[in-house]
């Protein structure tokens, strides 16, 4: 961030005004980081000039709701993008998507990244992905807007390592799939499922084969059953609710 203000600053502007956009710009970042309602942004100003009566700046800021969401849309994330895509274009990444239930005509397929950086690894948000029309939820809707956000960035599918997706056949199917699309742009990309999602197929089978088989409903015994009861049974410390049967036969295995 402090990047993003040096980099915006203006020879023209005083050290006042310098300093004055960027508290707005760190009092925009924070609220958008704690998820606070950017409404709240209209006191801010008053508030300010209310609690530091002797201070320049605090007199001077002037950021409500339209400037602050302005300074979000319009300044820093668009910076922000700029850099993440100058990343991705010259390092390997891995790109990782699931999309939203396609019950009507429009479906989101939100697009993440992971790239290494002096924090380390990290992973950004890329795009929505989103897809429409009676198709929006086929492989090859899905692997198109894949197609048209890296191009649109000119980022190369030659810097792109591994595609984390879900187990469902759209996504990994040996033959018109995002996979099978995925590795004609680049066979060397390692595709993985979720083992996540392995783990809880099972669980959910599992409880209703073990239901069938003793008559012993496990979703009822977990609906009155807290985690705290269990972890002074079992000596565990978590502290969740049970209530469906797939979270008490996993909790179990």
């Amino acid at each position: 961030m402090d990047m993003f203000i040096q980099g915006t600053q203006s020879t023209e502007m005083g050290q006042l005004e310098t300093q004055t956009r960027r508290a707005e710009v760190k009092v925009a970042m924070t609220m958008l980081q704690h998820n606070i309602p950017l409404a709240f942004s209209d006191h801010l100003s008053p508030l300010f000039k209310e609690c530091f009566p002797d201070s320049k700046i605090a007199q001077k800021y002037s950021s409500a709701r339209t400037k602050t969401t302005a300074i979000i849309n319009k300044c820093v994330a668009p910076y922000l993008m700029d850099e993440l895509v100058k990343n991705l274009c010259d390092q390997p990444f891995s790109l990782a998507t699931d999309g939203s239930n396609d019950t009507g005509r429009e479906k989101l397929n939100p697009l993440t990244v992971k790239i290494w950086s002096s924090q380390g690894v990290i992973q950004r948000f890329l795009d929505m992905g989103l897809t429409s029309g009676t198709s929006c939820g086929t492989a090859e809707a899905i692997f198109n807007k894949m197609n048209e956000v890296l191009e649109g960035h000119s980022i190369p599918w030659a810097n792109c390592v591994a595609l984390a997706v879900d187990n469902a056949s759209v996504n990994l199917g040996a033959r018109n799939s995002i996979k099978s699309r995925v590795l004609d742009q680049n066979p060397s990309i390692y595709v993985l499922g979720c083992p996540c999602h392995i783990v809880h197929n099972h669980a959910h089978a599992g409880g209703l084969v073990y239901s069938e088989m003793s008559g012993f409903e496990v979703e009822d015994f977990c609906k009155y059953l807290t985690m705290p009861d269990f972890c002074a049974a079992y000596g565990c410390s978590n502290h969740r609710s049970l209530e469906t049967r797939t979270r008490g036969i996993t909790f179990h295995v």
